[in-house]
Protein backbone atom coordinates (compact mmCIF):
# COMPACT_ATOMS: atom_id res chain seq x y z
CA UNK A 1 0.00 0.00 0.00
CA UNK A 2 2.71 2.46 1.00
CA UNK A 3 4.74 1.62 -2.11
CA UNK A 4 1.76 2.38 -4.35
CA UNK A 5 1.04 5.60 -2.45
CA UNK A 6 4.63 6.82 -2.75
CA UNK A 7 4.81 6.12 -6.46
CA UNK A 8 1.40 7.72 -7.05
CA UNK A 9 2.51 10.89 -5.30
CA UNK A 10 5.70 10.96 -7.38
CA UNK A 11 3.59 10.93 -10.54
CA UNK A 12 1.91 14.14 -9.38
CA UNK A 13 5.19 15.88 -10.18
CA UNK A 14 4.75 16.22 -13.95
CA UNK A 15 7.97 18.22 -14.26
CA UNK A 16 10.12 15.58 -12.56
CA UNK A 17 13.73 15.32 -13.63
CA UNK A 18 16.86 13.65 -12.30
CA UNK A 19 19.13 16.26 -13.92
CA UNK A 20 21.14 18.72 -11.87
CA UNK A 21 21.24 22.42 -12.63
CA UNK A 22 17.51 22.96 -12.92
CA UNK A 23 16.12 26.41 -13.61
CA UNK A 24 14.26 27.96 -10.72
CA UNK A 25 15.10 28.46 -7.04
CA UNK A 26 16.89 25.88 -4.91
CA UNK A 27 14.50 23.90 -2.71
CA UNK A 28 15.22 22.46 0.75
CA UNK A 29 12.73 20.11 2.38
CA UNK A 30 13.28 19.13 6.03
CA UNK A 31 11.56 16.03 7.38
CA UNK A 32 11.91 16.11 11.16
CA UNK A 33 11.10 13.55 13.85
CA UNK A 34 8.99 15.00 16.68
CA UNK A 35 8.38 11.77 18.59
CA UNK A 36 8.56 11.81 22.40
CA UNK A 37 12.25 10.82 22.45
CA UNK A 38 13.16 14.12 20.79
CA UNK A 39 12.53 15.85 24.13
CA UNK A 40 15.45 13.89 25.64
CA UNK A 41 18.13 16.17 27.03
CA UNK A 42 21.54 16.08 25.34
CA UNK A 43 23.83 18.12 27.54
CA UNK A 44 22.06 21.38 28.41
CA UNK A 45 19.43 21.22 25.64
CA UNK A 46 16.74 18.87 24.30
CA UNK A 47 17.33 17.10 21.01
CA UNK A 48 14.86 19.40 19.27
CA UNK A 49 17.07 22.40 20.12
CA UNK A 50 20.12 20.76 18.56
CA UNK A 51 18.08 20.07 15.42
CA UNK A 52 16.99 23.71 15.28
CA UNK A 53 20.60 24.85 15.54
CA UNK A 54 21.66 22.40 12.83
CA UNK A 55 18.95 23.59 10.46
CA UNK A 56 19.79 27.26 11.02
CA UNK A 57 23.46 26.50 10.30
CA UNK A 58 22.63 24.58 7.12
CA UNK A 59 20.38 27.26 5.60
CA UNK A 60 23.22 29.77 5.81
CA UNK A 61 24.69 27.94 2.82
CA UNK A 62 21.59 28.44 0.67
CA UNK A 63 20.83 31.39 -1.63
CA UNK A 64 18.32 33.87 -0.25
CA UNK A 65 15.78 33.01 -2.92
CA UNK A 66 15.77 29.34 -1.82
CA UNK A 67 12.41 27.72 -1.13
CA UNK A 68 12.27 25.87 2.21
CA UNK A 69 9.59 23.70 3.80
CA UNK A 70 9.31 21.54 6.93
CA UNK A 71 7.39 18.34 7.56
CA UNK A 72 7.28 16.95 11.12
CA UNK A 73 6.12 13.49 12.11
CA UNK A 74 5.21 11.47 15.16
CA UNK A 75 2.36 8.97 14.79
CA UNK A 76 1.16 11.21 11.97
CA UNK A 77 2.84 13.61 9.58
CA UNK A 78 2.12 17.34 9.35
CA UNK A 79 3.36 20.26 7.26
CA UNK A 80 4.58 22.67 9.95
CA UNK A 81 5.97 25.16 7.41
CA UNK A 82 4.79 25.14 3.78
CA UNK A 83 7.38 25.70 1.07
CA UNK A 84 8.26 29.40 1.13
CA UNK A 85 11.07 31.74 0.22
CA UNK A 86 14.00 31.82 2.66
CA UNK A 87 12.88 33.28 5.99
CA UNK A 88 15.19 32.46 8.88
CA UNK A 89 12.76 33.64 11.53
CA UNK A 90 9.84 31.65 10.11
CA UNK A 91 12.01 28.52 10.12
CA UNK A 92 13.07 29.12 13.71
CA UNK A 93 9.48 29.71 14.82
CA UNK A 94 8.31 26.50 13.12
CA UNK A 95 11.06 24.43 14.76
CA UNK A 96 10.61 26.06 18.18
CA UNK A 97 6.89 25.24 18.03
CA UNK A 98 7.42 21.49 17.61
CA UNK A 99 5.74 19.55 20.42
CA UNK A 100 6.99 15.96 20.81
CA UNK A 101 4.25 13.37 20.51
CA UNK A 102 3.83 9.61 20.51
CA UNK A 103 4.90 7.28 17.73
CA UNK A 104 7.16 7.89 14.78
CA UNK A 105 5.83 7.27 11.26
CA UNK A 106 8.72 8.42 9.07
CA UNK A 107 7.22 6.84 5.96
CA UNK A 108 4.14 9.05 6.34
CA UNK A 109 6.44 12.06 6.63
CA UNK A 110 8.22 11.11 3.42
CA UNK A 111 4.96 10.67 1.52
CA UNK A 112 3.73 14.06 2.74
CA UNK A 113 7.07 15.56 1.68
CA UNK A 114 6.52 14.29 -1.84
CA UNK A 115 3.13 15.97 -1.90
CA UNK A 116 4.73 19.23 -0.78
CA UNK A 117 7.36 19.10 -3.53
CA UNK A 118 4.72 18.25 -6.12
CA UNK A 119 3.33 21.77 -5.77
CA UNK A 120 6.67 23.44 -6.55
CA UNK A 121 8.21 24.55 -9.83
CA UNK A 122 11.21 22.53 -11.10
CA UNK A 123 14.44 23.29 -9.27
CA UNK A 124 17.44 21.72 -7.56
CA UNK A 125 16.14 19.88 -4.49
CA UNK A 126 17.75 18.65 -1.29
CA UNK A 127 15.83 16.70 1.35
CA UNK A 128 17.29 16.25 4.85
CA UNK A 129 15.64 13.62 7.04
CA UNK A 130 16.29 13.76 10.80
CA UNK A 131 15.19 10.99 13.16
CA UNK A 132 16.52 9.42 16.35
CA UNK A 133 15.04 5.96 15.79
CA UNK A 134 15.13 3.19 13.21
CA UNK A 135 11.70 3.14 11.50
CA UNK A 136 9.57 0.13 12.33
CA UNK A 137 7.99 0.01 8.88
CA UNK A 138 8.07 1.59 5.44
CA UNK A 139 9.09 0.73 1.88
CA UNK A 140 12.13 2.98 1.69
CA UNK A 141 13.31 1.57 -1.63
CA UNK A 142 10.04 2.68 -3.24
CA UNK A 143 10.19 6.02 -1.45
CA UNK A 144 13.77 6.51 -2.62
CA UNK A 145 12.71 5.93 -6.21
CA UNK A 146 9.82 8.36 -5.77
CA UNK A 147 12.18 11.09 -4.54
CA UNK A 148 14.58 10.34 -7.38
CA UNK A 149 11.68 10.79 -9.82
CA UNK A 150 10.91 14.11 -8.12
CA UNK A 151 14.49 15.27 -8.78
CA UNK A 152 15.50 15.36 -5.10
CA UNK A 153 18.74 14.37 -3.36
CA UNK A 154 18.00 12.82 0.04
CA UNK A 155 20.28 12.85 3.11
CA UNK A 156 18.70 10.53 5.71
CA UNK A 157 20.23 10.91 9.19
CA UNK A 158 19.64 8.70 12.24
CA UNK A 159 20.66 10.59 15.36
CA UNK A 160 21.90 7.78 17.55
CA UNK A 161 24.36 4.87 17.62
CA UNK A 162 22.99 2.63 14.91
CA UNK A 163 24.45 0.34 12.32
CA UNK A 164 21.00 -0.14 10.84
CA UNK A 165 20.81 0.53 7.10
CA UNK A 166 17.02 0.76 6.73
CA UNK A 167 17.17 4.33 5.40
CA UNK A 168 20.16 3.87 3.10
CA UNK A 169 17.96 3.22 0.01
CA UNK A 170 16.74 6.83 0.23
CA UNK A 171 20.31 8.04 -0.25
CA UNK A 172 21.35 5.38 -2.75
CA UNK A 173 18.44 6.04 -5.10
CA UNK A 174 18.91 9.82 -5.09
CA UNK A 175 22.68 10.33 -4.86
CA UNK A 176 22.60 11.52 -1.25
CA UNK A 177 24.41 10.13 1.79
CA UNK A 178 23.20 8.10 4.75
CA UNK A 179 24.45 9.29 8.17
CA UNK A 180 24.23 7.67 11.62
CA UNK A 181 25.86 9.34 14.60
CA UNK A 182 25.20 10.19 18.23
CA UNK A 183 26.90 13.56 18.76
CA UNK A 184 23.93 15.94 18.69
CA UNK A 185 26.30 18.78 19.52
CA UNK A 186 27.94 18.28 16.12
CA UNK A 187 24.69 18.29 14.17
CA UNK A 188 25.13 21.86 12.94
CA UNK A 189 28.45 20.91 11.32
CA UNK A 190 27.01 17.74 9.80
CA UNK A 191 24.02 19.48 8.23
CA UNK A 192 26.14 22.33 6.91
CA UNK A 193 28.48 19.77 5.32
CA UNK A 194 25.55 17.95 3.71
CA UNK A 195 24.35 21.15 2.06
CA UNK A 196 27.87 22.10 0.94
CA UNK A 197 28.52 18.64 -0.51
CA UNK A 198 25.21 18.81 -2.37
CA UNK A 199 26.11 22.24 -3.75
CA UNK A 200 29.49 20.90 -4.89
CA UNK A 201 27.78 18.01 -6.66
CA UNK A 202 25.49 20.43 -8.46
CA UNK A 203 28.42 22.55 -9.58
CA UNK A 204 30.37 19.52 -10.79
CA UNK A 205 27.50 18.28 -12.96
CA UNK A 206 26.69 21.58 -14.59
CA UNK A 207 28.29 22.16 -18.02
Amino acid sequence: MLKRAALAVALLWTGASTAFGQAGPVQLLLIVDRSASMSTMEGAFPRTAWIRNGVLSAINELPRDARIGIVAFDARAEVVMPMQTYDRFAIQRALDALVPGEGGDLAAGLVLGLELLAGEEPGDRIVIVLTDAVPASGDFEALGEAYRAAGATVFPTILGPSGDLTLRPLATATGGRYEAFFAFQQLDGLMRTEVLDWRDALAARRP
